[in-house]
């Protein structure tokens, strides 16, 4: 074979893996050809490997670095995004990220950064809070419900009482929003029971309200029919 596994001459690994890269548009292409190569080549190949996904990974970052000096921090959120997938950022290049996405408007595609700063304690207040809001516009309430509990957990230990106030407000909005009336019915019962005359707080006990109305009118709508089946 051209690329026979006993050959010594190091350009071999080149002569193999470069043909394989060719042409390749995205990051997602290069990874799995890279992925591929370190499971199941041999030494060589994974050493090689190793060595180019490096050698990519430290490519991105100098964009990333370029980037952000110009103020393109679309450009360099992006990238940074390429990035991760074929290593892992340093302090520098993790400051370099958090300043970037502060300076944008949040989107979806730009979760799996959230995420990652998400997991710093310098960093976790500010991105958790920019993060709710995208997850809750994405759909993906269960995730947002488990960052909103680690933001509220953030703020008992510093005994923030306001933001924590305002986080059950946007755990009881999802609950009713997904038409869980006794999950936010837990909490809003809770709070206008401290705070009787909150003026968010007796709105949502409204809403919790006529979510039950709908649900009792439903029920007794469908008594009779269930009354009426005759059984032969």
């Amino acid at each position: 074979s051209a690329y026979s596994f006993n050959q010594t001459n190091s350009t071999w690994t080149k002569n193999y893996i470069y043909p394989k890269l060719k042409n390749l548009k995205n990051p997602e292409e290069v990874l799995s050809v890279l992925e591929h190569t370190e499971k199941f080549g041999g030494k060589e190949l994974k050493e090689f490997s190793e060595k180019l996904r490096g050698r990519i990974f430290d490519s991105y970052i100098k964009y990333c670095k370029y980037y952000f000096l110009k103020n393109y921090f679309i450009l360099t959120i992006k990238t940074a995004m390429s990035a991760a997938k074929f290593g892992k950022f340093d302090q520098e290049t993790t400051k370099l990220i958090y300043e970037s996405l502060i300076q944008v408007s949040p989107e979806s595609e730009y979760i799996p950064l959230f995420n990652y700063l998400a997991e710093n304690p310098l960093y976790k207040e500010k991105i958790l809070k920019r993060l709710v809001p995208v997850l809750i516009s994405s759909e993906r309430k269960e995730e947002a419900l488990q960052k909103i509990d680690d933001l509220i957990s953030f703020y008992k230990a510093t005994g923030k009482e306001d933001e924590i106030q305002a986080l059950f407000l946007e755990k009881a909005n999802i609950f009713l929003s997904q038409k869980d009336i006794i999950k936010a019915g837990e909490i809003i019962q809770k709070e206008l029971y401290k705070n009787p005359t909150s003026v968010a707080w007796n709105k949502l006990g409204e809403e919790l309200n006529l979510q039950r109305d709908e649900i009792r009118q439903r029920w007794m709508s469908d008594k009779p029919k269930q009354m009426n089946i005759v059984i032969e």
